[in-house]
């Protein structure tokens, strides 16, 4: 179940052109932090 809401987070981020605010939003969004810890390893 939780590889497959991550895949809803990797399109959601997918669907960002730039890849410097994807990482923004992840530390803006540090409440989250758990959920998105592994489709923003994608982008590292």
């Amino acid at each position: 179940m939780w590889l497959s809401r991550d895949l809803q987070y990797v399109e959601l981020y997918m669907s960002l052109p730039i890849i410097d605010y994807k990482m923004q939003k992840v530390k803006e969004t540090k409440a989250t932090t758990i959920v998105t810890a592994t489709p923003a390893s994608f982008y590292k």
